[in-house]
């Protein structure tokens, strides 16, 4: 079975418009499922109110997805995505391993201080993990 790994390339215009970065993401997961993986069930670690979350359930084509935010308790969430409040800079996900098949981490390691305690979580994903980050800014 094809094993996708990582988004290749940051053009530009990538560097300054987020949206661009949460489409390339999409992407990686569309390609994914075009080559035959089919996963049952995703979590966006840092969904916020699920902006990029409701692209890649359209995408994967799930009818609910899990999440995880430190401002769960604030946030009003569509209906299928199950949210729960965690501080994954010093929590453990509240999941068992080997639960999800694919997790969604887009522009959260650079707000945490203690980003190991989350690089952490990759035993409750059986197949993919895609975690991407801002530009660093050129000088």
């Amino acid at each position: 079975m094809w094993k996708g790994t990582d988004l290749v390339g940051t053009t530009v215009d990538e560097m300054t418009e987020p949206q661009l970065r949460h489409r390339k993401a999409a992407e990686f997961f569309r390609t994914c499922r075009n080559n035959g993986y089919r996963p049952k069930n995703l979590l966006d670690i840092g969904c916020g109110n699920g902006t990029v979350t409701a692209r890649l359930r359209g995408v994967l084509r799930l009818d609910k997805v899990d999440g995880v935010d430190i401002q769960a308790g604030t946030l009003e969430v569509p209906r299928w995505l199950r949210l729960r409040q965690v501080d994954v800079d010093k929590d453990s996900l509240p999941y068992p391993d080997g639960c999800f098949d694919a997790i969604y981490c887009g522009e959260l390691l650079e707000h945490l201080y203690n980003p190991d305690n989350l690089l952490s979580v990759t035993p409750v994903a059986r197949e993919v993990i895609c975690v991407t980050l801002p530009p660093a800014p050129v000088e």
